[in-house]
């Protein structure tokens, strides 16, 4: 009797939860963007029998109720805090580092794409005749590798930069190695914890790896004002993983004491104003 008693609680709790979601579905306004994960969000597709029996309207529909599901981000978490608890190192192609650190995953190149591209850096380079310099960036993943989980298949960014360098020998350019400059600074924050983008840290030695190959004169960090823009800032790594217990990042500008003035074309016009809009 006891056991008839607990199967039937449990059927209620079961219905109660299905039947409360339907219903969460039913009433909820649909939202246009997701801050969390900074993508627009699926809405209704158009009902048509073409689409009906094409089958694309049930795809459609099928992105739809994933996407304006109630409680989406709350899942989310859920579903992040579970993969965290059992020691899951990657999610959705990002790896959960140290000190709060997210990289992107950077699997083994196409060999063919790249030898296609370092093709069309060479015809640039013929066809142009200017003085040109190259300098491909790496990303956090290489500068924080040892932030990252023990044991990853990624390439070694910094070894496939130097022999894309290789290829351009002979050639009327100049390659810039900001990636020894990048890990020279490692202790600094270069790239953002929760975005692929360097910082404007970062930016400062990519700056100045740039001018020492050209052997110019370059401005000591020590001449710019550090100015917090925002301190609650979340990239979109986090929007990828969802890893909600991690701290926000810092975005800090860097502006010179005597301030600096651009110019920018806008339709017809230029537009004067300064370096950060």
């Amino acid at each position: 009797m006891k056991s008839k008693k607990s199967d039937f609680i449990i059927i209620i709790i079961f219905l109660l939860f299905i039947y409360g979601i339907v219903a969460g579905n039913l009433i909820t306004k649909d939202r246009m963007f997701s801050e969390m994960e900074n993508r627009m969000l699926a809405k209704m597709p158009d009902i048509s029998m073409k689409e009906v029996l094409s089958g694309k309207f049930m795809e459609q529909y099928e992105t739809y109720i994933t996407d304006q599901f109630v409680a989406r981000d709350t899942f989310i978490y859920i579903k992040s805090a579970g993969e965290r608890i059992i020691g899951k190192k990657e999610n959705h192609g990002v790896y959960y580092g140290e000190d709060g650190y997210l990289a992107e995953q950077m699997l083994p190149f196409d060999k063919t794409q790249l030898s296609k591209n370092i093709t069309s850096v060479k015809k640039f380079l013929e066809v142009t005749g200017a003085n040109v310099s190259f300098a491909l960036i790496p990303g956090s993943l290489e500068i924080n590798r040892d932030k990252m989980p023990a044991v990853i298949p990624d390439v070694n960014q910094n070894e496939v930069i130097r022999n894309i360098y290789q290829e351009l020998e002979g050639l009327n350019v100049t390659c810039v190695d900001v990636c020894k400059t990048l890990l020279e600074h490692k202790e600094e924050e270069l790239f953002y914890r929760t975005d692929h983008h360097w910082t404007s840290r970062g930016a400062y030695y990519g700056y100045q790896s740039l001018f020492n190959s050209k052997k110019e004169e370059i401005i000591p960090i020590s001449e710019y004002e550090e100015v917090v823009q925002s301190d609650c800032f979340y990239g979109t790594l986090f929007s990828k993983t969802g890893a909600f217990w991690l701290a926000p990042d810092t975005i800090s500008t860097y502006v010179a004491e005597t301030g600096i003035e651009v110019e920018r074309v806008e339709g017809n016009g230029v537009i004067k104003g300064e370096l950060y809009d």
